[in-house]
This record gives structure tokens, C-alpha cells and sequence, in this order.
């Protein structure tokens, strides 16, 4: 999220005239993440949060790499034209990414999103509320902490402790995982 410094003034200034502002080609433009990351999970967790990050600063459309078959971060692969690189048919880490924020942004009326201030620098959380009520609709926690399930090392546990208000009876959790991490 630090990446989003040197933008600001610019949705601000976008928002500020009624305007909305894009970022295009995501991963060209604001580093992506690491390389090793690129297309493993720990690339899907990267854009999940990304792409919610960026609603939350007031981002109105967000164009994820679009490249060529052989780049590690595009949505899919359709056939082989990718080569030895990225061999097909197959689904990139970045399609996860956009199913999970899809449902996070959900259907109906326009929400706010903000961001959740963790405390750490390997989780954030973000918060969806109804423009109309103000009542929290959604929640959205990442843990980027790595995991690497082919390893020896048993998988370290983590805890929110998340306050929906009161009234609240009923949650749905969903989570988007990996079975052997990175």
C-alpha cells in the first residue's frame, strides 16, 4: 500500500472534480508483487489486496495485467502459445484474486469501502459499508504471511477479532486458500 504514496494527489485531485480515477495495467505500473510471487499465491494474496486497497483510497477502476500468454501474471492461459513459461490451458494466480474481490464488492447498491488499520505489516483488513445506511455489509481480512505446505513447518495460526455491531445473529465466512501456500 505504501506503493500508492506518490499517486495520491492525483485521485484526490480526480475525486476532487468529480472524476474517476484508473490504474491500468496494475502490475506494470505499481511494481506488482515480487517476482517469486508472481505466479503463486502469494501473487493472488498481493492483488486481492491490492485491488482493495485501491477501492479504499477511491479508485474507481482497477485493469489488471492484461500481457501477453507467457507473462506469470495474467488471468489465464488459453493454449500452449505461452511456451515453456506458462504452459496451457490453465488459470493464473491472479483469477482467485478477482472472483475474491468480486464477491467482496458484491451486487446492488454502491458501497464505501475502507481500510482496517491491523498493526502488522504481513495483514490488512478492509471494511464494506452501505452508502445509504452506513451499516458494515462486509468484511475482508489478508494474511500474507508465507506458507509453504511441501515444507516441514507446521502452519502458524492467527486471530481477528472482528466487531460487527450489535444485532448482528448470523455470519457467512468464506476463505480463499491454498492448500500447499506459495
Amino acid at each position: 500500500t505504501k506503493r500508492f504514496g506518490p499517486y495520491t494527489p492525483s485521485i484526490k485531485a480526480t475525486r476532487d472534480r468529480k472524476l474517476d480515477y484508473a490504474i491500468t495495467e496494475d502490475s506494470a505500473v505499481l511494481g506488482g508483487a515480487e517476482i517469486h510471487f508472481s505466479d503463486g499465491f502469494g501473487y493472488t494474496l498481493w492483488a486481492v489486496d491490492f485491488n482493495l486497497a485501491a477501492m479504499a483510497r477511491g479508485v474507481a477502476r482497477v485493469t489488471n495485467l492484461a500481457g501477453r500468454p507467457n507473462a506469470k501474471r495474467v488471468f489465464w492461459t488459453p493454449d500452449n502459445s505461452g511456451g515453456k513459461p506458462s504452459p496451457g490451458p490453465q488459470v493464473r494466480a491472479p483469477f482467485p484474486a478477482a472472483m475474491f474481490v468480486a464477491d467482496f464488492v458484491g451486487k446492488g447498491e454502491p458501497s464505501a469501502v475502507k481500510e482496517i488499520k491491523t498493526g502488522g505489516d504481513l495483514t490488512s483488513a478492509y471494511a464494506m459499508y452501505d452508502n445509504k445506511s452506513g451499516k458494515l455489509q462486509r468484511v475482508a481480512l489478508v494474511n500474507m504471511r508465507l506458507y509453504n505446505g511441501t515444507a516441514s513447518a507446521k502452519r502458524e495460526r492467527m486471530t481477528f477479532q472482528v466487531n460487527v455491531g450489535t444485532g448482528v445473529k448470523e455470519v457467512k465466512v468464506r476463505r480463499l486458500r491454498a492448500d500447499k501456500g506459495v
